[in-house]
């Protein structure tokens, strides 16, 4: 796998270097982040009856600088999610961003670009216990209940394919999917104790979005 990518980023860098569009593009995107909850979901089912969603409904940024045929930018984004049982409520966010760079070919109608990139995402769950109710002073003291927060993020590296649809002089459609693969990614307490057994979810994810980009490109 990572050899797949390095070779993969070298030929988006060797590629990069015939290209003749320029230009500048930025503004909002929308889109969703597929994610392996697999093992995550299976203990949450079993001790909660609650699961998360794997497609992450998010918005976030982006901007593009072109010279000629060379495109490098970047991204951001932003998600969150509730699970409320009997017993517990949880509340898991995800955000994270990448740099971007690669070639990008003039088809006349379109433009169609190779992107890779290189960022980090950071995922965390905050575990609030619901109050207990008409509980004696004895009780609340041996078993007060713990909020607790777990995290887990880190490094990670893709390939996506973009479309850009100019529509104006000044405004343009961008459609992008990829595949991104996570490096040393486990989940840990923030108060720096340790997860015993935690999930082991394949760290590969898919994204796509679609974006509303201002500025002009020049063939």
């Amino acid at each position: 796998m990572k050899r797949f990518y390095i070779t993969t980023l070298v030929l988006i860098m060797a590629l990069s270097l015939t290209a003749e569009v320029s230009g500048g593009l930025g503004g909002p995107h929308f889109g969703y982040y597929k994610v392996d909850y697999t093992g995550l979901n299976n203990i949450l089912l079993t001790n909660t009856g609650g699961q998360l969603d794997e497609i992450h409904y998010n918005m976030g940024g982006c901007g593009y600088a072109i010279i000629d045929g060379f495109i490098l930018g970047g991204y951001g984004y932003g998600a969150t999610q509730t699970i409320a049982t009997d017993s517990l409520s949880i509340y898991h966010s995800i955000g994270g961003g990448a740099f971007e760079f690669g070639r990008l070919w003039d088809l006349k109608i379109f433009h169609l670009g190779l992107l890779g990139k290189l960022g980090s995402t950071a995922e965390s769950m905050k575990l609030t216990p619901k109050p207990l109710l008409n509980v004696s002073m004895d009780d609340l003291i041996v078993n007060p209940g713990r909020v607790s927060e777990v995290t887990r993020g880190g490094f990670e590296t893709g390939i996506s394919l973009i479309t850009i649809i100019p529509l104006k002089n000044w405004i343009s459609i961008s459609i992008k999917g990829g595949v991104s693969y996570g490096f040393g990614w486990a989940w840990e307490l923030t108060d720096g104790g340790d997860i015993l057994n935690g999930p082991n979810d394949t760290p590969l994810r898919i994204d796509a979005s679609l974006g509303v980009l201002f500025g002009m490109i020049d063939d």
